[in-house]
């Protein structure tokens, strides 16, 4: 048996999102510019999703052939070949989580908070790997510490692009443009 994220997972996906969106829009100054940034925010998170935690393959014959000493699908060995293309994956993969942080909540936030949920995002995406390691006994991915290092510097590194653009946008930018930044990130 396979699972995608397709069908009823997506549908309860959507509904979810839509919710938390239509939440985060009421009674905002900014309503279309608040709806964008969470559309793009639920796509971005739908594919990240997807590419990290599906398919998950269920099959007796596959648990048997692949199943049995769950350490082989671990790396506990932090900086052990992460300079591969898989961390380059990595860290493109959370980029865009870097800026559209700070664009769905409508803060600057600090190095310290980003990095942290950099490293949360990270742990999270494995930790979940880590659960259907025990949950079928087997999986087809790698649960790697590396992984999580390279989540965490690619929020980073999308972070450092959103302020860079922030502060382009706002030394550049005419008078009104300016203004709507500044007062985005204050509503």
């Amino acid at each position: 048996m396979s699972y995608f994220f397709e069908g009823w997972l997506l549908a309860a996906y959507i509904i979810i999102a839509l919710i938390i969106t239509a939440k985060a829009i009421y009674k905002n100054e900014h309503p279309i510019t608040r709806s964008i940034c969470f559309v793009g925010f639920f796509i971005y998170l739908y594919f990240l999703i997807d590419l990290t935690q599906f398919p998950i393959y269920v099959s007796p014959s596959m648990a048997e052939e692949l199943g049995g000493n769950i350490f082989n699908s671990l790396n506990l060995i932090p900086f052990k070949d992460i300079f591969n293309m898989s961390g380059f994956y990595n860290i493109v993969a959370t980029i865009p989580l870097g800026v559209l942080i700070p664009l769905i909540t409508q803060r600057i936030w600090s190095f310290e908070s980003i990095s942290l949920m950099g490293i949360c995002t990270g742990l999270l995406l494995e930790g979940l790997q880590l659960c259907q390691l025990f949950i079928i006994g087997y999986t087809l991915r790698i649960v790697d510490d590396n992984d999580v290092i390279c989540n965490g510097l690619g929020v980073i590194i999308g972070y450092i692009v959103f302020k860079a653009g922030y502060t382009l946008l706002s030394s550049l930018a005419n008078k009104t443009l300016s203004n709507f930044i500044t007062d985005y990130f204050r509503s």
